[in-house]
């Protein structure tokens, strides 16, 4: 048999660089390793509520479309990512939600969707919404009518140190065929909606107890008189042009079953 010293030399010559190559492979490899690991990873969302069940919660029926909201502050600067609220079976509606700055500018609008059962309803915003440490917002939904869960008399705090909220005055209501920003306080209530936050890595909250108060022009939580009386030897004077946001519905105080139920009468 003829061997042919030269084409196995070559041949030598071409299987080398193979070697090479996977070298050069594995180091640039490395590298994209350790940047990833310098890299850090998307910080994971937070609820006010934990994906617990709300505890004795009940169902409330509703008379009236009314848009039911939580107000919370975020200890941590962050996103908005996505709105969800306490489903019951009764929900026939895929409900609107909305977010609100605490004087009641619109910041996000979306639409659940149409899900069946009891549980937590969650939908993402098409544009995340930046939120400002410190600052107070409303997270809300709307019920249009039929009946809609609520804790009557709630004093919890939030399950995640990146969002607070007020134990016992954190819920908020308005009156309305469609939302329109909660600026009624309800008591003790618990209407059970909140957001998906995604804190900024790294951020440290802020102190539980700064400065707490309800979002501007809500109401106490026990409900506002239909006017105020003048006292005998003043003149009396038109009833100043309320400052709470127009709605479609009752400028009279709340009907009696309720200031949605569980708010303070």
């Amino acid at each position: 048999m003829t061997a042919f010293p030269g084409r196995a030399a070559d041949l030598a010559g071409r299987r080398r660089p193979r070697g090479v190559v996977a070298v050069a492979l594995v180091a640039v490899l490395t590298v994209v390793g350790l940047l990833a690991a310098d890299r850090p990873a998307a910080a994971a969302t937070v609820t006010l509520w934990g994906s617990q069940v709300p505890p004795d919660v009940e169902t409330a029926p509703a008379s009236q479309a009314v848009t039911l909201g939580t107000v919370f502050r975020p200890a941590v600067a962050g996103t908005v990512v996505g709105l969800r609220y306490w489903r019951t079976a009764s929900e026939a509606r895929a409900p609107e939600g909305t977010l609100w700055s605490g004087s009641g500018s619109l910041l996000a609008r979306t639409r659940f969707g149409s899900d069946r059962g009891t549980g937590w309803s969650t939908v993402m915003l098409e544009s995340p919404v930046r939120l400002v440490a410190g600052d107070r917002y409303v997270a809300a939904y709307h019920a249009a009518g039929g009946a809609y869960p609520v804790t009557p008399s709630f004093t919890g705090a939030s399950r995640a140190p990146q969002l607070q909220v007020e134990p016992g005055v954190a819920s908020a209501y308005a009156y309305g065929a469609g939302s329109v920003f909660p600026s009624a306080g309800g008591g003790a209530a618990a209407y059970w909606v909140d957001g998906e936050f995604q804190p900024d890595p790294g951020s440290t909250p802020l102190p539980a107890a700064v400065g707490w108060a309800r979002p501007t022009g809500a109401a106490p939580s026990t409900e506002p008189s239909p006017s105020d009386t003048a006292s005998a030897d003043e003149t009396p004077t038109a009833s100043p042009t309320p400052t709470t946001p127009p709605s479609a519905g009752p400028s009279a105080p709340a009907p009696s079953r309720p200031a949605p139920a569980g708010s303070a009468a």
